[in-house]
């Protein structure tokens, strides 16, 4: 199975009502998934001296740039790849929390002014992401530490992490963790749109039956108690595989309907 995969997104400026392809930053892919070691991984199709051109706005042919399956492209603010490698992202938003913490060491902030801006600045700007990543808590946490690090010192806090991220209802400081908030985010998101039945639900329920395929086990996916047994034979990379994690981690529940296999 191959797959075209073009983004245009940001990339095609609109200016008069025509529409300007700049191809430095124009990109396509062509993907076939390939059997190994149980697992289906994303390989690059052969296509020979295949080309792909686009019809600029001068009526000009242009040639657009192929990228390697493993090769991360910017969308949105988004770093993707077809493969899931997330290194170019993770590093974006690593990137950003060390700027935040330079400029809190040179500002000259209250305490309760450096609490608000970790809540009301860099933590919403790593948040903004998260529900369509698949990042491991490890790499949240990382991402996150330098942050608290600094921060929380500059707002006369001192508090061991199992308080710092609780909710303030359970007597918590509610200090943002990005782990727990993407898994959260992710599972709302597919709630809402498959239940709503939008466009972007009807492709997450394409992508719920292709689970179960690739799961090959009889009922629900969402039967948390098998989980453990089928996570090691699907997809790891996948949106979907990691909501599943997640969810089977926190012990949370969904009841959404999809096409079952059954026994012949």
């Amino acid at each position: 199975m191959q797959t075209v995969v073009q983004q245009w997104g940001e990339l095609m400026e609109v200016t008069g009502g025509a529409l300007n392809l700049d191809p430095s930053k124009s990109y396509w892919y062509m993907v076939e998934y390939v059997w190994k070691h149980g697992k289906w991984i994303a390989s690059d199709a052969d296509l020979g001296d295949f080309d792909l051109v686009a019809r600029a706005a001068d009526g000009e042919f242009i040639s657009l740039t192929r990228l390697n399956c493993d090769d991360e492209s910017e969308m949105l603010g988004l770093w993707m790849s077809p493969s899931g490698q997330n290194k170019k992202m993770i590093n974006s938003l690593r990137l950003a929390a060390v700027n935040w913490v330079a400029k809190l060491r040179i500002g000259r902030l209250s305490q309760a002014e450096a609490w608000t801006a970790l809540h009301t600045t860099i933590s919403r700007k790593l948040m903004y992401p998260l529900s369509a990543l698949t990042l491991t808590e490890k790499e949240c946490t990382s991402i996150m530490a330098y942050a608290i690090r600094v921060a929380l010192p500059k707002a006369g806090i001192s508090m061991p992490s199992v308080v710092r991220h609780a909710p303030t209802q359970s007597l918590g400081l509610a200090v943002p963790n990005l782990y727990t908030a993407m898994g959260t985010a992710r599972t709302s998101l597919l709630i809402e749109h498959c239940w709503q039945q939008t466009p972007t639900g009807k492709i997450l329920h394409i992508s719920i039956e292709n689970h179960v395929l690739d799961v090959g086990l009889f009922g629900h996916i969402w039967d948390n108690t098998r989980f453990t047994s089928y996570s090691q034979w699907c997809s790891h990379h996948s949106w979907l595989y990691s909501v599943c994690s997640f969810n089977n981690k926190k012990e949370i529940s969904l009841a959404i309907h999809h096409a079952q296999l059954h026994p012949k």
